[in-house]
């Protein structure tokens, strides 16, 4: 379909199906529909990937926040280390999935022509905190 579109585009070559096809369609609306079609496209990959980092990082926060909340209980009334690491572990795992969602963010907006200052500007606008410590000697955790 592109080769046969800058065909119809180029003025300079005459064909009589192609002098049909320039007086029926303006050529360059055509291939202005189909470029915003593929912005418009690429732009909402982008805005769903940016989504995917978002709802991790949320996700971390939840989980930190009852990771501090139990650490917190633990200094008052002994507390479920077991509780301790799981909450850890999904802080983990949310932050593993943000850091994989923020690769492939970083690999979309290559393909679309980001290609300036893009792991900068992605890393400043989804910064990803430090893994939670998951140790099994309960002594380390309330440290």
């Amino acid at each position: 379909w592109e080769r046969g579109a800058k065909m119809v585009k180029n003025t300079d070559t005459t064909n009589k199906y192609l002098e049909h096809i320039r007086d029926t369609h303006d050529p360059s609306m055509h291939i202005k529909t189909i470029e915003d079609e593929l912005k418009s496209t690429m732009g909402k990959a982008l805005g769903k990937q940016g989504q995917k980092i978002l709802t991790n990082l949320r996700g971390m926060e939840q989980e930190l926040q009852e990771y501090e909340r139990l650490l917190d209980a633990s200094s008052e009334t002994p507390t479920s280390h077991t509780k301790v690491m799981e909450c850890a572990k999904r802080y983990n795992d949310f932050r593993e999935k943000a850091i994989t969602a923020r690769w492939e963010l970083l690999v979309h907006r290559q393909a679309v022509g980001f290609i300036v200052n893009n792991h900068k500007h992605v890393h400043e606008h989804y910064p990803i905190g430090n893994a939670l410590p998951v140790h099994r000697d309960e002594d380390s955790i309330t440290e």
